[in-house]
């Protein structure tokens, strides 16, 4: 015990030192040893490749490599089977610590829907409307000419079925487009009184005519009580043009 009594100054420095070094050794043993061995220090996972991988199998494939994984997003891909991987973050390669959660992309099961442009009569360039159609992601696969106006869309299609403007429908929509082709032909004004909308606008449609429905263009039920111009003996009406209908 006489060993630890500062009775001189010589001894106090002795002490102080012996401290000191003890002191630097918890240091040394905490940062170097037990610090390093309780977090893994310099220990790291090297992230694998996930992309082209279906999320289905990622619980087993991760959890056995000491990572998680969570679905950061989901994007619609033409081709590509629902759930697989299009992208992850961190990327192949990166040195991680374990247990690091992995976010990853998706793809979509279902195509997202989206409204159908209107073409209809309106004069349309070929051109035009296949990139119109494309910054919907819909696909134009091709043009029916019929007997009317010349490229004055008549109506829209998909599987041979109208698709009225506005319409949701899912990306991806193959579309077919009826265009008119002038010939400049006189033809009889078509009865359209006593019809309904759908039925006068396709028999329309056929002999290269157009109807508006007044005073609701975009009306598509109701039977037609007066048109304009009237089927009258010896009426006649150039294809490409429009009667103007009205409904009960």
């Amino acid at each position: 015990m006489n060993f630890f009594k500062a009775d001189s100054l010589k001894k106090v420095f002795l002490h102080l030192g012996i401290m000191f070094i003890l002191f630097m050794g918890l240091l040394i043993f905490f940062f170097y040893v037990y610090l390093p061995n309780a977090t893994h220090h310099n220990e790291t996972i090297t992230v694998p490749k996930l992309i082209g991988m279906n999320a289905t199998e990622m619980d087993d494939f991760l959890s056995s490599r000491d990572l998680r994984f969570k679905i950061n997003d989901s994007t619609y891909s033409p081709g590509v089977k629902a759930y697989t991987i299009l992208n992850q973050h961190p990327l192949p390669n990166s040195k991680v610590k374990e247990n690091r959660m992995i976010y990853i992309t998706v793809a979509a099961k279902n195509p997202p829907n989206v409204a159908m442009p209107d073409f209809i009569n309106f004069t349309t360039n070929i051109r035009q409307a296949q990139l119109q159609l494309k910054q919907h992601d819909l696909i134009l696969v091709g043009t029916v000419e019929v007997p009317g106006e010349a490229d004055i869309v008549y109506d829209q299609l998909s599987n041979g079925k109208r698709i009225a403007p506005g319409t949701m429908i899912p990306k991806g929509t193959r579309i077919t487009l009826k265009v008119g082709k002038s010939d400049g032909q006189q033809i009889p004004v078509p009865e359209l009184v006593g019809m309904d909308v759908n039925s006068a606008r396709s028999y329309a449609q056929d002999l290269g005519l157009l109807i508006e429905v007044r005073p609701d263009p975009n009306a598509t039920e109701g039977t037609i009580i007066k048109q304009k111009p009237e089927s009258t003996d010896g009426a006649t009406i150039q294809t490409g043009q429009t009667i103007d209908v009205w409904t009960e």
